[in-house]
């Protein structure tokens, strides 16, 4: 995390947020896979701890998004750390519902006006969830050789587990292909859960690119299931 971001307004920091926050820096895992000279999208900001850090750290267009309720005190966060004071800010908060994900002023129909680097922290707290991420990450992916999707997913529990095995098959379905995966073990402010220990719960990350350059792939709720291996993640303790 850098030391240097405020953060307010009396939002949890989750943990898929903060470890997000420390892959991307310089030297560590997903940092050096992801980075490249584009535009930076997160999806689901929540107090926007990632997308700050990102933009503090490349010094590039970062858009933070997030449901209605939620972009307020996005603002506020930036205006805290320095962004979203002017329209020539390298960081702003705009309004995605990830069900009308083409009603938000961040879509674009231009395939050049869309994102080099996606970050999702956190994402999965119901099953719609995946399937939903998987056909939002499309519309604002920019579909170049050097563009990079990170999502990280707190391993909570069975069920969170089996969301995350959900949302990389409906990744695979749609053309990504999983370059690296990984575990690090991070605290939780969320809730105790069955697999939650005194050190905190393991958070599963992966960097995804887009192996396919067609764009039939759309998901399909009634397509035959695909199966797919995960990389073998090994934790870092």
């Amino acid at each position: 995390m850098n030391g240097n971001t405020t953060i307010g307004g009396g939002t949890m920091v989750l943990s898929g947020s903060t470890l997000e926050s420390n892959l991307i820096h310089p030297g560590r895992p997903a940092g050096n896979i992801i980075y490249n000279d584009g535009r930076v999208l997160e999806l689901g900001s929540g107090t926007g701890l990632l997308g700050l850090t990102a933009a503090m750290l490349w010094n590039k267009p970062t858009v933070l998004t997030d449901l209605p309720d939620i972009v307020p005190n996005l603002d506020v966060n930036l205006k805290r750390n320095g962004f979203g004071h002017t329209s020539e800010s390298k960081a702003k908060a705009e309004i995605l519902d990830w069900s009308d994900a083409e009603g938000s002023v961040v879509f674009s129909q231009d395939p050049n006006n869309k994102f080099e680097i996606v970050l999702v922290a956190d994402p999965f707290y119901d099953s719609h969830h995946p399937p939903l991420l998987a056909g939002v990450i499309p519309k604002f992916f920019k579909n170049t050789g050097d563009s990079r999707v990170l999502v990280s997913v707190p391993l909570r529990d069975s069920a969170t587990e089996a969301m995350r095995d959900d949302f990389v098959r409906l990744m695979a379905v749609q053309g990504y292909q999983l370059l690296t995966s990984g575990r690090e073990r991070c605290f939780d402010d969320w809730e105790e859960s069955e697999l939650d220990d005194s050190d905190g719960v393991y958070c599963w990350w992966g960097v995804w690119k887009h192996a396919i350059t067609s764009s039939s792939h759309a998901i399909d709720s009634k397509q035959e299931p695909l199966m797919v291996s995960l990389p073998v993640d090994k934790p870092i303790l």
